[in-house]
């Protein structure tokens, strides 16, 4: 006959073998997801492979515009609108989990619907995280509008929200993709008068928004500039 004291070991026992494999199923749940989450990737078919970044349409036309809205803490608002986002990246694996674009630009700019507002990079890098992130790198100042007599600038940060879609020949092999942004929260900054800024820039906290931003992505040799393949997945 079992002890009792054997009994209530065996019992422990058994417990301990259910919670462990417990434990582990839980942690093979949670690599799944990481690994899930990690997954997507920028594809190119060739290697080095240079991407290039291209207004989603003729520059000027609505779906090329780049629009950033900054508001104050009173609720008046300041847009600036431009007419294209250009850059390129280069990688030398066929596979990358983020693009980062130098050479990066957004074309001609308006303030408040006014043409003639200016714009410096100041040397920034937009760069796209596969998992749907958009960046502004590599700069002190950050990238700065300046309609006059007002800056508003838009420091280094990364945020999350781009959607990517692959387009043209058929799903994970065609010739470009498109980086879709709608209403991405940002950090801006504003200094100068209130009429240059068009909102009181002392109502503070102020807030901005990346409202659109669509892009094409293409991909080529690099060097030679052949168009290649490239994807998103």
């Amino acid at each position: 006959m079992r002890a009792p004291g054997d009994l209530k070991d065996g019992t422990m026992t058994r417990s301990l073998k259910i919670l462990a494999s417990g434990a582990l199923a839980l942690v093979a749940l949670s690599a799944a997801i990481v690994t899930s989450a990690q997954a997507a990737e920028f594809h190119c078919s060739v290697e080095p492979c240079r991407y290039k970044l291209k207004p989603d349409g003729t520059a000027g036309t609505k779906t090329a515009h780049q629009v950033f809205v900054v508001k104050n803490s009173a609720g008046e608002s300041a847009t600036v609108t431009c007419n294209e986002a250009f850059g390129q990246a280069t990688t030398s694996a066929k596979t990358a989990m983020e693009l980062t674009f130098t050479s990066t630009g957004f074309g001609v700019c308006s303030f408040n619907g006014s043409a003639g507002a200016g714009l410096s990079m100041n040397g920034c890098s937009l760069v796209y995280g596969a998992g749907g992130t958009f960046g502004i790198k590599g700069c002190s100042k950050g990238i700065e509008f300046n309609p006059g007599g007002c800056t508003v600038t838009l420091p280094e940060q990364t945020v999350s929200g781009v959607k990517f879609h692959n387009i043209g020949e058929e799903a994970k092999s065609t010739t470009e993709l498109t980086a879709e942004i709608a209403a991405l929260s940002m950090t801006v900054t504003a200094s100068g008068s209130i009429g240059g800024c068009g909102l009181d820039t002392t109502k503070t906290p102020l807030t901005g928004e990346f409202k659109t931003g669509n892009v094409i992505i293409t991909g080529e040799t690099d060097p030679g500039g052949v168009m290649a393949n490239a994807w998103w997945a």
